[in-house]
């Protein structure tokens, strides 16, 4: 059985440098669902931790090709760069990123 609903997934601590070397650690939260059950699951194990493992890479290609000031700028840069690069990746597998969004970004020292 495979629930067909939109789901959720939390993505929490990813631990990321800037591209000026400062750490940060985000959150993100993201919905998805299945477009086609057969074809996700033909092509992949396990089709929730792919989802995963995606957005972690998009969070790295988000957070780690800018430097703070410009992730500070303009926040919602992460959640569009996220999207873009899953979205193109879970089309071939039978899936859709319904949204992605930055939860929280802690800078260091900050608790």
């Amino acid at each position: 059985m495979v629930d067909l609903r939109l789901q959720a997934v939390e993505v929490s601590g990813q631990d990321i440098l800037t591209k000026d070397k400062v750490g940060l650690r985000l959150n993100l939260s993201a919905s998805w669902r299945f477009t086609d059950v057969l074809k996700a699951y033909k092509q992949l194990q396990k089709p929730a931790e792919h989802l995963y493992r995606e957005l972690q890479f998009g969070l790295r290609s988000a957070a780690g090709t800018r430097t703070l000031d410009e992730l500070l700028e303009n926040k919602t840069v992460i959640d569009e760069v996220v999207m873009a690069h899953v979205k193109s990746r879970l089309v071939a597998c039978g899936m859709e990123l319904e949204t992605a969004g930055v939860k929280d970004i802690v800078l260091p020292g900050v608790h």
